[in-house]
């Protein structure tokens, strides 16, 4: 799929945490949860529970879909009186379509041109949900930053206009406190208040393009001398082949399987897939 038409599905855009879980050093602390609740799409909230192996952690509140309503709420009943932890964030941007073919375009065209930094897995799939690291049980045991991605499911996030709307869902999974501060500074309650969902996309939502195949071709048999340029396509298409799932390639794993590939990927521009694209009228 081209970039312009890849942009052309996408109708709208929400941003927001799809998922939160912070720990207070109380073991019942005084919190409008009730309040909270009706700002969010679920909240679990769990006192008298001792954090494993870092027993000050006594409470444990998990927010799904939090608005900044929510998240205001929760840090002004926080203020001084308390000490958090985050341990899980889950941040999602959700490409907003027509219906779950365009969603479904969009996840194609994200899987051939999304290459997730300092990864050393192939991209697992369980149905059509894309890990691009191991999947795992509980959040002990998941792997420090994961990406995921799936068409098939409604947005949840708590943005006007989106909620129960059919998209491309793209969400970071980051576990533990460093995790979460390398990737986006947040330390806090009152950080989740302030992030800067669009810079954080602009900086982690990295998609390249294949120069070429026949550029793609002459890697794959560099020693090769006098080879046309129909014969260096072709080769690069069996590579891709090779790197599919239901007939897409995975451009994480072309990297993985070839590093050269790195040599011959072009940035896109991701700063118009955070945006909603104006509409062309009809007949114009």
């Amino acid at each position: 799929m081209q970039i312009r038409t890849a942009l052309q599905n996408i109708e709208n855009i929400a941003l927001g945490f799809d998922r939160l879980t912070i720990w207070i050093d109380h073991p019942y602390p005084d919190l409008p949860v009730e309040d909270i609740r009706k700002h969010c799409g679920n909240i679990s909230f769990m006192p008298c529970k001792s954090a494993t192996y870092q027993n000050v952690w006594q409470t444990e509140i998990k927010l799904f879909q939090p608005s900044s309503t929510a998240l205001k709420t929760l840090r002004n009943a926080i203020g001084h009186r308390y000490r958090t932890k985050l341990s899980y964030a889950e941040i999602a941007l959700d490409w907003i379509t027509v219906d779950e073919a365009h969603a479904r375009e969009l996840w194609t065209f994200f899987l051939k041109h999304f290459k997730l930094r300092s990864s050393r897995h192939h991209v697992q799939f369980c149905e059509d949900t894309a890990y691009y690291k191991p999947r795992s049980v509980g959040e002990s045991g998941r792997n420090a930053c994961n990406v995921v991605a799936y068409p098939d499911r409604l947005s949840k996030l708590n943005v006007p206009n989106t909620v129960g709307r059919p998209c491309c869902h793209l969400e970071f999974r980051l576990t533990g406190p460093t995790a979460i501060s390398k990737a986006t500074n947040l330390f806090s309650v009152a950080d989740c208040v302030a992030v800067d969902h669009q810079r954080f996309w602009q900086q982690h939502l990295t998609l390249f393009e294949v120069a070429s195949k026949a550029d793609l071709g002459r890697i794959l048999k560099r020693n090769e001398a006098h080879t046309s340029e129909a014969a260096h396509r072709k080769r690069a298409a069996t590579f891709l082949d090779k790197h599919t799932h239901s007939g897409i390639y995975v451009l994480q794993d072309c990297v993985l399987d070839l590093e050269a590939i790195k040599r011959i990927l072009k940035p896109i521009d991701n700063r118009h897939f955070l945006k909603a694209q104006p509409k062309s009228d009809e007949g114009s």
